[in-house]
């Protein structure tokens, strides 16, 4: 199965269970909080040792959900 990391601005904000959950995607209203665990997972993710095992969709803009800082 693939997974789907939806993120903005280094922020997860969902994960999806295809690409073709992908067309349906809105980021929502709901306010999202930077969390820092988070982001370390997507950067080790995406820098790693197996990062040529991962690629990048850049989606067309979206309404960008508001962001709480901790």
């Amino acid at each position: 199965m693939s997974w789907v990391r939806c993120c903005c601005n280094w922020i997860h904000l969902q994960t999806l269970h295809s690409e073709e959950e992908l067309v349906d995607f809105q980021p929502g209203n709901e306010p999202v909080t930077f969390d820092l665990d988070s982001y370390k997972l997507l950067v080790k993710t995406l820098l790693g040792k197996d990062k040529n095992h991962h690629r990048i969709i850049e989606l067309p803009a979206l309404a960008q959900p508001a962001v709480l800082m901790p």
